[in-house]
């Protein structure tokens, strides 16, 4: 989810939702295998807890049912063709995080098109936000906005002893990540946790909601995910 490792405010939302930017299947495979070896090896669940993406948005604390969340994303995203996504090594924030940069294009300059889309997105759900509802999602700007993978990151929160074994550890295994890939596909889900208020990643569990196809006049890639 955007950015921040900070926990929220109280709540009482047992869903949230994410509009994620799906990569492509061998770039899902590759960085599934990561967090799955951070996990087994040091123990990291957080960025295993969920399925490999770029957030677009999230975490977006909201009533409305899937099908008219996702409707409206759907609507938002009309005419916008599929890109490419160039992955561009880590990013080592000591304390915080480990990601996969994702925010450049082949000639080193921020993605336009990623932040656009990002910034689409953003729009599209505005209006479904419940503001009495605090939610986890840092405010959208164009500035702010820096597409990543998440590879390790709630967990160093209490384990801050482990982030420089864990870059080494991974920057090993960053060659079988391809160069870029194809961005096809947004992808929304809906997370659920006790504990939103406390560290929610250790109960999340997550349901696929639906996906839109870029470049599909119609949108959706099916009409049969959650109602």
């Amino acid at each position: 989810m955007r950015g921040s490792a900070k926990l929220a405010g109280p709540t009482t939302c047992e869903h949230r939702y994410g509009v994620f930017l799906r990569p492509d299947a061998r770039t899902s495979r590759t960085v599934s295998d990561i967090c799955r070896l951070l996990q087994h090896q040091f123990g990291l669940i957080s960025a295993a807890a969920f399925p490999p993406h770029i957030t677009l948005i999230g975490s977006i604390a909201s009533t409305v049912q899937p099908k008219q969340f996702s409707d409206r994303v759907a609507a938002q995203l009309q005419g916008t063709e599929p890109f490419t996504v160039t992955l561009d090594g880590l990013i080592d924030n000591p304390g915080h995080s480990l990601v996969l940069d994702a925010s450049k294009d082949h000639e080193k300059n921020k993605n336009l098109t990623l932040t656009a889309l990002a910034a689409a997105v953003d729009e599209a759900v505005q209006s479904m936000i419940d503001p009495s509802i605090p939610g986890i999602a840092e405010p959208f700007t164009d500035d702010g906005f820096r597409a990543h993978f998440s590879l390790a990151s709630h967990d160093f929160l209490d384990r801050p002893d482990l982030h420089e074994e864990v870059a080494s550890f991974v920057s090993d295994v960053l060659d079988d990540l391809p160069d870029s890939f194809l961005a096809r596909y947004v992808t929304i889900y809906r997370f659920t946790s006790a504990q939103w208020a406390q560290k929610w990643w250790e109960d999340m569990t997550w349901e696929h909601v639906t996906s839109i196809e870029l470049g599909n006049t119609t949108g959706k890639v099916d009409n049969h995910g959650l109602r």
